[in-house]
């Protein structure tokens, strides 16, 4: 069983480039909270936002992928306030 171990405590600011994703409308991590996050890791840090729905946008949008691919192979970030447009899901079967 989970057992919380105290307040959450405000986050170090990041010394190296760090890339968040969230989706708008993530169930499980709110957009706010990510929000919150990137402003506590600071200027090394950078939120990318999907404009759509779900928990993980990589598999969602070719727009995210490139973002945090790019970002992988050598830590380029996308500029601050980036977002990526929602992407219609594939029907249930199909694709």
């Amino acid at each position: 069983m989970y057992k919380r171990q105290g307040p959450q405590r405000r986050l170090a600011p990041a010394k190296i480039p760090m890339l968040l994703v969230n989706a708008l409308h993530d169930p499980a991590t709110g957009h706010t909270w990510a929000r919150q996050v990137a402003a506590q890791l600071g200027p090394a840090a950078r939120l990318l936002t999907y404009q759509g729905w779900g928990h993980v946008a990589y598999s969602h949008s070719p727009c995210v992928k490139a973002a945090v691919e790019r970002y992988l192979v050598d830590l380029t970030l996308p500029r601050a306030g980036a977002t990526c447009p929602a992407v219609e899901p594939e029907p249930f079967g199909i694709g």
